[in-house]
């Protein structure tokens, strides 16, 4: 049976405008999104003055050996439709998908495949792959994180 795991070592991505852009290669894809600057996973409510310091950052979060990826619908608007929803699957986080059918459909049980997506306002990423790193710049553009992506490929 499917099970969502939130990851919490990927960072939020903003709720506003999170702008994701992705970048693929044959062995590797990344998605750049801003990051948000309050985690909502404290509890607590956030206000300007938490976040007035904070400089604005790009989230880069790599895939190892991407198999088969997906980019666009359902919007946070739409996610009530997506096949996990009864799992927990929620706005602007990022999960794991245990024992997914997904990857049981498209890999012939490669144990090492694993079904990540992560959750935007406009759209929703999902993706098969090993696995995945994640790290942060200081930057207001998204372009800087994907340039940063291409500078560091072999």
């Amino acid at each position: 049976m499917q099970s969502l795991k939130k990851l919490l070592d990927i960072h939020e991505p903003e709720m506003g405008a999170p702008l994701p852009m992705v970048i693929c290669s044959e062995y590797r894809t990344s998605i750049c999104y801003n990051q948000a600057k309050a985690s909502a996973y404290t509890g607590k409510i956030n206000t300007n003055r938490d976040i007035e310091n904070k400089p604005d950052k790009v989230a880069i979060v790599r895939f190892k050996n991407p198999r088969v990826w997906k980019f666009g619908e359902p919007n946070e608007d739409g996610q009530s439709i997506h096949p996990l929803v009864d799992l927990g699957l929620m706005d602007f986080y990022a999960f794991e998908v245990d024992n997914s059918k997904w990857v049981k459909r498209i890999t012939c049980e490669d144990n090492q495949v694993k079904h990540f997506l992560i959750l935007f306002h406009d759209s929703m990423f999902e993706i098969l792959a090993d696995s995945y790193s994640t790290h942060s710049l200081n930057s207001q553009f998204v372009m800087d994180g994907c340039q940063n992506e291409i500078d560091c490929w072999p």
